[in-house]
């Protein structure tokens, strides 16, 4: 039994969810390189609307500047991916029974109804950040979710067939486990650029 996980899907602080949030908030500003907006004295829920607020405008404005994105998409993930890795750590999850739990209290958290079972068929039915972003945003803004499945997971690759931003009823995605290699933001999907 995973007693770190265990009490975290009792009961996850608020202190704790908006330090990983911040996180989040840190890695996406490095990837951007943009300054990462004053969050002090925030609530969870409206630390949650900042980040979905500044998403947005990071992604619009390296959209609007037509340049090459694969950079910042690749900087997203490798952030995340630390994120999830030292979740992984921190939670001493050892089988992929628990990443994909941990994966579904963190979204759940933020708003976000993950689901994934063992063969790696993802569903998302709803998503916060869904009323907020285009399918071009959440394309750019998707490698966070990338590079934290492929941390908690240890290496599972995450890609969508479908999602909620492209007018589908949800997101439907496979994550590839492939342990046994390095993991790389490759996609399968059409880009924007």
């Amino acid at each position: 039994m995973n007693i770190p996980l265990s009490l975290m899907n009792i009961f996850t602080p608020n202190t704790l969810k908006k330090e990983k949030l911040r996180e989040l908030f840190n890695v996406t500003a490095e990837a951007f390189q943009i300054p990462p907006p004053t969050l002090s004295n925030l609530k969870f829920n409206e630390l949650l609307h900042a980040f979905a607020e500044f998403t947005l405008d990071a992604a619009i404005r390296q959209m609007s500047k037509n340049e090459d994105i694969s950079q910042v998409k690749r900087r997203l993930y490798d952030g995340a991916f630390r994120i999830g890795k030292n979740i992984r750590s921190e939670l001493r999850i050892h089988s992929l029974k628990d990443a994909l739990k941990s994966a579904g209290l963190l979204y759940r958290a933020i708003g976000i109804d993950f689901h994934c079972d063992e063969s790696g068929q993802v569903a998302i039915r709803r998503c916060y950040f869904s009323s907020f972003y285009s399918c071009e945003v959440c394309w750019i803004i998707s490698s966070l979710d990338e590079g934290l499945i492929a941390g908690l997971t240890d290496g599972g690759r995450l890609w969508f067939v479908s999602r909620i931003t492209e007018g589908s009823d949800s997101c439907v995605g496979t994550i590839e486990f492939e342990t046994s290699t390095v993991p790389t933001p490759e996609r399968r999907e059409t880009t924007f650029n």
